[in-house]
Formats: structure tokens, C-alpha cells, sequence
């Protein structure tokens, strides 16, 4: 595949505009999550995809070298002759995380909950930031963040989105390659974004997929990850939005 390169705004903005012009005037093919199983796909994901056959993946030829945050060129020049989509967690954990940056966000947690507190006592407009925060933060939890700030040495931390059970959707190809063997390639879906601005704004993000018609069908596989048992090892855990922090009392 072709390197990709930092760009100017301006021509971001032609790249994005290009790409438009070539999706509106492609024929796509017709798959849906109604027909996915006569063209051998099982499990097709709810994210937007665009399947084009490979007799027009050469329209794509300028585009495949920007990376455009809402579109995203799954396999150019590697046209599907299989597909198999499915679930992936994803997620990450700090074992041994920076204690002083775990203090201050706890203690940045607890101010904007204690000011939301104050405002709803005085019926005054929360802004959305400490409203999510005090959503997230009930006066037992109020009570736990205080017992830990009062007493930091006596806690040890970690941090994981494991239980927050963020999935993605990744698809897993076959092609042909040039020399006619035939190849494997896994690659993670793209997926709509909410961004929140003075009111929330979905963002479609769109995924294409080169196919050959004629050859493809799929086989289904299934993973599954556990941290469970290290989770457990823990007291409690206090949401801090994308994370939670874990805590466990030293005895």
C-alpha cells in the first residue's frame, strides 16, 4: 500500500471533497445486513461500510495515499476473495501506574463533584464536564476518593478500560496477491464518533472494502480475552470516564 504523507489543510480538504465525487459516482454493491449470508458473510457489523467491487478500485488510485479521519481504505489492492468479521475488546492496563498523576485525578475528580453538589443544591446550571463527572460519582464513592487522599500510602493503584467492554470491529481478508498466492490480512473498522461540542454530533465514519464478486465467502472465528482474575485482586475501582482507577487497600 501506498505511504502515507502529512497534508495541508487545503488539500485535506480536496482529498476529502475527491473522495465524495468517487463514492457518488461508483456503483456499490449490494450488500446489507438483510442479503450479508448469500454473499458468504456472516456477522456483517453495524459500522458503515462501502463494498466496491475491484473493477473500480483503480478510481481509488490518488486517494489511497491520505488518511482521511471518516473514510478508511481497508484493502486497496488486495480485493477480498473472503470475509470474516467480528468483536474485538479492546483495552488497556497500567499494572504500576504514575501515583502522583492517579492522586491529582482523583482529586480533580472529587472538586468538580463536589461543585456540581453545590450547584444543584442552588438550582444552578451544571456545566456538561462536572455533570458527567457527578453521574459517575455517588456520595459512597464521594466518601472512597476522600478515605484514599487522606491516606495515599496506604493504597496501590491501577488503571484499566477493561470493564468499560470498549469493542471495535475488525475484518479479516483473503486476497490473491501478484503472484497468485493467496494471502491473509486483519485490519480494525473505523466506527461513528460522537463529539461533543455545545450539543452532541455524530460523526459517520465510513469503511470501504474492495471484493471480488466472484470468489468470495467467509469463515467465522471467535476470540475472547480475561483479566478478570487481576481485577478481582482489587477493592473497588472509581470511574474517571475513559478508565476507571483500582484501588487496593494495603493491609
Amino acid at each position: 500500500m501506498a505511504i502515507r504523507k502529512k497534508i495541508d489543510r487545503d488539500e485535506y480538504l480536496f482529498a476529502v471533497k475527491s473522495m465524495k465525487d468517487v463514492l457518488h459516482k461508483i456503483p456499490r454493491l449490494p450488500i446489507s445486513q438483510a442479503n450479508a449470508e448469500e454473499w458468504g458473510i456472516k456477522d456483517l457489523p453495524g459500522e458503515r461500510i462501502i463494498f466496491v467491487s475491484q473493477e473500480h478500485q483503480h478510481r481509488f488510485d490518488d486517494l489511497v495515499q491520505y488518511d482521511l479521519r471518516d473514510y478508511k481504505i481497508v484493502n486497496y489492492d488486495m480485493p477480498a476473495i473472503s470475509l470474516a468479521f467480528k468483536k474485538v475488546h479492546r483495552y488497556q492496563t497500567i499494572k504500576d501506574p504514575n501515583r502522583q498523576k492517579v492522586l491529582k485525578t482523583l482529586s480533580d475528580t472529587l472538586k468538580m463533584a463536589r461543585r456540581a453538589e453545590e450547584k444543584e443544591k442552588k438550582n444552578e446550571e451544571i456545566d456538561q464536564e462536572s455533570y458527567g463527572v457527578a453521574m459517575r460519582t455517588p456520595p459512597e464513592l464521594i466518601k472512597k476518593i476522600e478515605m484514599i487522599l487522606d491516606n495515599p500510602d496506604q493504597v496501590d493503584f491501577l488503571i484499566s478500560n477493561y470493564e468499560k467492554e470498549y469493542f471495535y470491529s475488525a475484518v479479516s481478508f483473503r486476497y490473491v496477491d501478484k503472484a497468485g498466492q493467496v494471502k491473509s490480512r486483519h485490519v480494525h473498522l473505523i466506527k461513528d464518533q460522537v463529539k461533543l461540542r455545545k450539543k452532541a454530533e455524530l460523526v459517520a465514519k465510513y469503511n470501504i472494502i474492495f471484493v471480488d464478486p466472484e470468489r468470495i465467502k467467509t469463515k467465522v472465528k471467535r476470540t475472547d480475552d480475561q483479566i478478570t482474575a487481576l481485577l478481582a485482586e482489587f477493592d473497588g475501582s472509581i470511574d474517571i470516564g475513559v478508565n476507571y482507577i483500582y484501588y487496593k487497600f494495603k493491609s
